[in-house]
C-alpha cells in the first residue's frame, strides 16, 4: 500500500478555485466565473477580493447566501446602489457592515443612521467619514449605546479638527 496521500479531483478543483477566488491576479472575467459556483465560501470569497469588478460585487450583494452578501457589504467598490438596495432591505447585519464601509455615500448612511435596530446606527456613528450632522441627531437617539457612540465620534471629530 502506498503512503501517498490521495486527493480526489473535486478536492484539487475546489481547492485552485478557492486559490483563484482571493488572488490578486486573477481577472475580472475568471473573478466572474467563480462568482457563480455552487460553493458559497468561492463566492464570498470572490466578493472579498480587493480586485473584484463592480458588476461582479453587485450580483454578489442579492446572492441567496449571507455570508455572501455580507462579504459584498464590507466591499469598498460595491457600487453605491447596490449599497443603498442592501440598506433598504433592512437585514441588520449587512446594514451594520454597511454602516462601517467607509465607501457608503452619505445618503446610505443616513439612511442607515434611522434603522431599527441600534447596533446599526451605532455602526453608523463609527464610520470615519459619518458627517457631524448625523452625528449631532444621534446624541438625541432614543438608545443609550447608540448616543454614547455618537458622543464619542463627536469628541474625536472635534480634537482632530482642533489639531
Amino acid at each position: 500500500m502506498s503512503n501517498v496521500a490521495y486527493s480526489s479531483p473535486v478536492t484539487v478543483t475546489v481547492t485552485r478555485a478557492a486559490q483563484a477566488a482571493s488572488a490578486s491576479s486573477t481577472s475580472g472575467d475568471d473573478l466572474a466565473t467563480l462568482a457563480v459556483r455552487d460553493d458559497p465560501a468561492i463566492r464570498a470569497t470572490v466578493a472579498s477580493n480587493a480586485f473584484c469588478p463592480a458588476s461582479v460585487l453587485a450580483e454578489l450583494a442579492r446572492d441567496e447566501e449571507a455570508a455572501v452578501r455580507s462579504a459584498a457589504a464590507r466591499h469598498p467598490h460595491l457600487p453605491p446602489s447596490s449599497m443603498l438596495a442592501m440598506a433598504r432591505r433592512g437585514d441588520a447585519e449587512e446594514c451594520e457592515l454597511l454602516a462601517g464601509n467607509p465607501s457608503a455615500p452619505s445618503g446610505v448612511i443616513r439612511y442607515l443612521a434611522k434603522h431599527a435596530d441600534p447596533v446599526v446606527r451605532a455602526a453608523v456613528a463609527r464610520n470615519p467619514f459619518v458627517d457631524m450632522g448625523n452625528l449631532e441627531k444621534m446624541l438625541e437617539d432614543a438608545d443609550p449605546f447608540v448616543r454614547a457612540t455618537a458622543s464619542g465620534a463627536l469628541a474625536r471629530l472635534t480634537a482632530a479638527a482642533r489639531r
